[in-house]
């Protein structure tokens, strides 16, 4: 199995003072070549570090995306205009597919033009296979930070810090810190560490555990064909990012996804079994309007619901049909016994051609409480016995839940290592935003063809 490479924050030791390098210093100029400082145009301008990986590629964050970014190359002091500094428009910013706040944190952007390599430009080797950092090693960590609340440096800085067990961030950080997926980095007794260095990452390689795929429907199987005919498989389409979602047909001109699979064009696949095919069962639909909750929110994950209205309607038949909404704002029961399906990964660069399914418990709300602080039991659902290897993971968003033949939950989020317990958008605590907002759309008809909301 291939390692998947992540990009991971630092996390700050607890006697840390945040917003500088702690304990560093300024580094010999050119003595990191890789080093990458990116400009980046959002609705307010930032910065982020990143490291050039090939002639034509800078690797850095996925949540360091602008509309445009420019790299400098081969600097030292940013403010000024050096004559090692080759300055690089980005031609395209690549986020992993799976990419949402705090999983698959990972980005290339491809360069314009590709750089000339000199005694201050140069590439940064990835790790090979099974290399690892562990406890006791080392490592460096530069960067354009800042030096205090309201002053950036203008020079490289660096400083050395040491890997540490797991259990130190553990216990600092608790149901925050992934061992799975993160590094915990500093020594607690120096007062050495790194924060707001322009969003200063280290690439680390990790493995899943034994016996779990990567985004996989974990503990599920391949679908009875067409066995679930309001499944939707949506192919979304965002600035320099390609990504997939499940959703649900709930009528014959909507599918009901989640917020956070939201993009700029998206297309909709009905009545499918296997993706990778054109099947004669299938019927391919353009969205014409994306329409996310109100209250949607990218950090939290709350009210992660969004529906696609599509421009012509499905054609009704044995192999698509809309499923059921709950009819009432009555609550599951915990120990009720439902279904998810969807085409996760079955590897960490592979995904399933075909629909799989699996069957899981709804939990009391306190399993996810004490998992994720920001989970909201009025509108979201536990899902997921932690005792048993099975639960809906990336690749799976938006797919339905479903219990007697009624959608009940969307797929939100859960841990980055895929074990259950998950967290579901429950939607009788939408009925009344997704009733209103199918009425008022449908009674727009096409006057007036918003692409998003």
């Amino acid at each position: 199995m291939q390692p998947l490479l992540l990009l991971m924050a630092f996390l700050l030791a607890p006697k840390a003072q945040a917003v500088k390098i702690i304990g560093g210093h300024e580094v010999k100029p050119h003595s990191r070549p890789y080093m990458a400082f990116l400009r980046i145009r959002i609705s307010d301008r930032k910065r982020c570090g990143g490291f050039l990986v090939r002639e034509d590629f800078v690797l850095t964050a996925a949540h360091c995306w602008g509309r445009s970014i420019t790299v400098i190359l081969g600097a030292h002091n940013i403010r000024k205009r050096e004559r090692t500094q080759q300055v690089i428009p980005v031609k395209t910013a690549i986020r992993h597919p799976n990419y949402h706040p705090k999983v698959n944190d990972i980005m290339l952007l491809q360069l314009q033009r590709k750089a000339t390599l000199t005694a201050a430009v140069s590439l940064l080797r990835l790790p090979r296979r099974g290399e690892q950092v562990k406890p006791g090693m080392v490592c460096r960590v530069a960067g354009w930070g800042r030096l205090d609340l309201n002053t950036t440096t203008a020079t490289l800085h660096e400083v050395e810090l040491e890997i540490q067990e797991d259990e130190q961030c553990v216990s600092c950080y608790r149901r925050r810190y992934n061992r799975a997926t993160e590094i915990c980095v500093g020594d607690p007794e120096k007062n050495q560490s790194t924060f707001k260095m322009q969003q200063l990452l280290i690439l680390v390689a990790f493995l899943l555990p034994t016996g779990a795929g990567a985004g996989e429907i974990i503990g599920g199987q391949e679908a009875r064909p067409h066995s679930h005919p309001y499944m939707a498989y949506l192919l979304i389409q965002s600035p320099g990012r390609q990504s997939t979602c499940g959703g649900f047909l709930v009528r014959e001109d909507f599918v009901m996804t989640a917020a956070h699979c939201w993009g700029r064009t998206i297309n909709v696949i009905l009545g499918a079994h296997n993706i990778r095919k054109q099947e004669r069962t299938q019927q391919r639909m353009t969205v014409l309007r994306a329409i996310r909750h109100p209250g949607y929110s990218e950090q939290r994950l709350l009210n992660d619901i969004m529906l696609l209205q599509l421009q012509n309607r499905a054609r009704r038949n044995q192999f698509v049909r809309p499923v059921a909404l709950p009819q009432s704002q009555i609550r599951l029961n915990p120990g009720s016994l439902c279904t998810v399906a969807g085409w996760g990964l079955v590897s960490q660069h592979r995904r399933t051609d075909t629909l799989q399914d699996v069957q899981l418990r709804v939990q009391r709300d306190e399993e996810c409480s004490r998992r994720f602080d920001t989970f909201n039991g009025q509108t979201q659902i536990c899902v997921g016995n932690r005792r048993e290897r099975k639960s809906a993971f990336l690749g799976d968003s938006g797919g339905p839940m479903v219990c007697n033949n009624v959608a009940q939950g969307i797929v939100s989020y859960g841990s980055n290592n895929g074990t259950p317990p998950g967290v579901f958008t429950r939607v009788s605590s939408f009925l009344s935003w997704v009733n209103r907002t199918m009425r008022r759309f449908t009674q727009q008809g096409n006057q007036t063809k918003t692409p998003c909301d």
